[in-house]
């Protein structure tokens, strides 16, 4: 039996020489627009005692822990090793977790509700036709849950979504229409409680750009879609998440890039803003954001070789608030991040390269280690981990493991915080 051991005080590995780079800022790449303290665009910051223009503030994790008896779910075992993102939609008394795996030959779409407390409710097939259906992403809307996902059920890929509650969906509803690849979706619900999708079309040159629309109470889509324009980026994988006076937006570009495009009530998109400082991001990408600001994280490849987890403190508008900060040190590597808000700082997951573990380090709001979890030995690939925190202080990370070339695991690991 496993359980995860409370390191309390952060890493005890010093400040590492400033990280070298294989490519500095670009002139055609507007970095730092909009700074509130016109973070310095060519400079990461390794020292985490400077938390630029950032509140201050503490996190306790107290008694958060981990058994694997208890809290490790080995949701799948899928024959396909596709690399692929399991999406955790955080409730407010535990979690919907989405995901794909193949059943009889083809990627089906499952989700399954997980309570902060003991135990699991039953896993449910949502996608039963003869067709392939990928990646669904989840989020609670405040009434009901809402997932979407692509599927080639109708011929090409499109976007399907519905509402549901965990014992009662809505029909499938077919958001998209136009006969060609569209892909990737990503989740957001406004204050007001108004769902967002945001996908990927891909036409028949291959050329990919980003959409949104708004979804009705069963997942219908509301007026028509928006188109999200950043030009001379490829959108990928997106992140949604609500901001003041709309949503923001980002993916890891094949630039290198970490780009976030601030979105207003209706989608329409502002101008991009490159979120790193230079052009060595390795293409996953999550954010967090209250009314207060948040913290977008992402993995590099520093000089084309070092993996590390880096963070940008930005603003409740999605406007940069702060630098670059390096947060795996030393010896410390590690790739797939992704954060969540968690009693007055932050939780960060990633895979540990160092260790082979599941890591979770928690933050203070200036970007201090308080604490970390190496939960459960992890594979080095399988796609970017998801925590999520429940309404009740709780902990979910949902991510996939290719632990063989023809065989992924896909799992979840719930933190009980008291």
């Amino acid at each position: 039996m496993i359980v995860a051991v409370l390191f309390i005080g952060g890493c005890e590995c010093g400040t590492p020489p400033h990280p070298p780079s294989d490519a500095g800022p670009r002139a055609d790449a507007p970095r730092d627009t909009g700074g509130s303290d016109g973070g310095d665009a060519g400079d990461v910051d390794a020292n985490l005692d400077d938390a630029g223009d950032v509140d201050s503030g503490s996190i306790d994790p107290g008694s958060c822990v981990f058994t694997e008896a208890d809290d490790l779910y080995e949701l799948a075992t899928d024959v396909s090793p596709r690399p692929r993102l399991v999406s955790v939609g955080p409730s407010p008394a535990g979690w919907d977790v989405g995901y794909s795996a193949t059943v009889g030959g083809l990627a089906e779409v499952w989700r399954v509700t997980v309570p902060s407390g003991a135990g699991f409710r039953s896993t449910t097939q949502v996608t039963t036709e003869l067709a392939t259906s990928l990646d669904p992403a989840v989020v609670w809307s405040g009434a009901t849950f809402v997932m979407s996902w692509y599927s080639n059920t109708d011929g090409a890929f499109e976007i399907y979504a519905h509402a549901y509650d965990p014992t009662a969906p809505s029909a499938t509803q077919r958001l998209t229409m136009d006969a060609i690849r569209q892909d990737n979706p990503a989740l957001a619900v406004s204050e007001a409680g108004l769902a967002r999708v945001a996908w990927v079309a891909q036409d028949m040159a291959g050329v990919r750009s980003a959409f949104t629309a708004e979804l009705g109470p069963t997942g219908a889509l509301v007026g028509s879609a928006v188109a999200v324009s950043a030009p001379g980026y490829t959108p990928t994988q997106p992140v949604l998440v609500p901001r003041v006076g709309g949503y923001l937006m980002l993916w890891g570009d094949p630039t290198g890039d970490v780009v976030s495009v601030p979105l207003d009530a209706s989608g329409a998109p502002a101008a991009p803003i490159i979120v790193n400082t230079e052009g060595t991001a390795d293409g996953s990408v999550d954010v967090t954001l209250g009314p207060t600001g948040g913290i977008v994280a992402f993995g590099t490849l520093s000089a084309g070789i070092r993996p590390e987890i880096r963070v940008r403190p930005i603003d409740e508008t999605g406007a940069l608030a702060g630098s670059e900060r390096i947060l795996s040190v030393g010896a410390d590597v590690g790739r797939d991040a992704s954060i969540t808000s968690l009693l007055g700082g932050y939780a960060l997951a990633y895979r540990a390269l160092d260790t082979n573990m599941l890591r979770v380090v928690f933050l203070s709001l200036t970007l201090d280690e308080v604490a970390r979890l190496d939960i459960v030995p992890i594979a080095t690939t399988g796609g970017r981990t998801t925590i999520r925190t429940s309404g009740d202080g709780a902990l979910l990370v949902g991510w996939a493991d290719q632990v063989t070339p023809t065989e992924i695991h896909v799992r979840a690991a719930r933190i009980r915080c008291n």
